[in-house]
């Protein structure tokens, strides 16, 4: 039981402090969810990028894409151009988050500025994976499922980070 300034116990201050408590268990889950789902996000990205532009040609490359030896000169060219789009929006959306992280970490001594270039450079990526996979599902009945694994962490980490920044 919390106590006013008299020593008598103060049930609307005890109520007040729970509901803040609250709040901030409220964000930190709200924050930490929002992570973990960027960083999904981001491994995701990492490995279309590894699919086509390392491993490119490789068996599981023409598992996944559905491709055939004989056309890999044809493909190598888009799929590589196509997997650098990919990595370099984890990479962008990476250092958003972890410039965001450790501003959130270190709120006293940064500034606005910081959280701000932070925030909008991993929302731009959130935003940009969230769209390309929202195109194949709507272009491509065939590959929804693929859609989906693309399209619905960055949505779900956008909601997310949405709650965390109006919290």
């Amino acid at each position: 039981m919390v106590r006013n300034h008299l020593g008598v116990p103060d049930k609307s201050l005890t109520f007040a402090l729970k509901k803040d408590y609250n709040r901030f268990s409220m964000i930190t889950v709200t924050l930490i969810l929002a992570s973990v789902l960027t960083l999904l996000a981001i491994s995701i990205h990492f490995f279309i990028f590894y699919l086509e532009v390392p491993a490119f040609g490789t068996d599981k490359f023409q598992q996944t894409f559905k491709t055939k030896s004989e056309d890999h000169p044809t493909l190598r060219a888009p799929f590589n151009n196509l997997g650098i789009y990919n990595g370099s929006i984890a990479v962008m959306t990476l250092t958003g988050l972890t410039a965001l992280l450790a501003a959130t970490l270190l709120q006293p001594q940064c500034s606005a500025t910081l959280s701000g270039w932070a925030s909008g450079m991993m929302t731009c990526g959130l935003a940009i994976m969230f769209c390309a996979g929202a195109y194949l599902f709507l272009t491509s009945p065939d590959k929804r499922r693929a859609a989906c694994i693309q399209a619905l962490p960055p949505l779900l980490a956008l909601i997310l980070w949405i709650i965390y920044f109006c919290g």
